[in-house]
């Protein structure tokens, strides 16, 4: 993986534009929660697992390592998962839905920090296929993430493995 592309100025214009788009999501996914069955506390854990995984997008290091190393998605779900905010969702909640809720907005952000990082460096071919291959991977630890939720799997993984 590109490390040495990152200057503190790039790492900011990508960081203004994950920010930006993960508001627009989580607007989203707050407002399809509005007519489901405990809609306030599926926003509240939404709200939630979106301001845990803002203070590591808006950490240059974590931000990087979102951008070149796929492995710090275990390192940011475990992070959370054992606050104890987070440990209340689990206790009303079945288990497995608020890990799942996590994990989508975990990997969902991780994917909208690499195409953020693809409009900045958008002259950078090299650049490009990287963030690529990242937003492939995260998209499989979402597909994990899933599987568990179904209950085809009995925790989640960090495969990556689409299939």
């Amino acid at each position: 993986m590109k490390t040495d592309m990152f200057t503190n100025d790039t790492l900011k214009k990508v960081h203004e534009r994950t920010i930006e788009k993960m508001k627009e999501q989580e607007k989203a996914l707050i407002d399809k929660a509005k007519s489901m069955d405990n809609a306030d506390s599926y926003i509240e854990l939404t709200e939630f697992c979106y301001k845990e995984v803002r203070k590591f997008v808006g950490n240059d290091e974590d931000l990087e390592q979102i951008l070149t190393y796929p492995q710090i998605t275990s390192k940011i779900f475990s992070t959370i998962v054992e606050t104890d905010e987070f440990k209340k969702f689990e206790a009303e909640e079945v288990r497995r839905f608020p890990r799942v809720v996590l994990m989508t907005v975990v990997t969902g952000s991780e994917s909208i920090a690499c195409q953020a990082a693809e409009e900045v460096y958008a002259d950078d071919k090299e650049a490009i296929e990287q963030f690529e291959e990242l937003k492939k991977v995260y998209h499989g630890y979402l597909q994990d993430a899933l599987a568990y939720g179904r209950g085809e799997k009995k925790n989640i993984s960090f495969t990556g493995n689409p299939d």
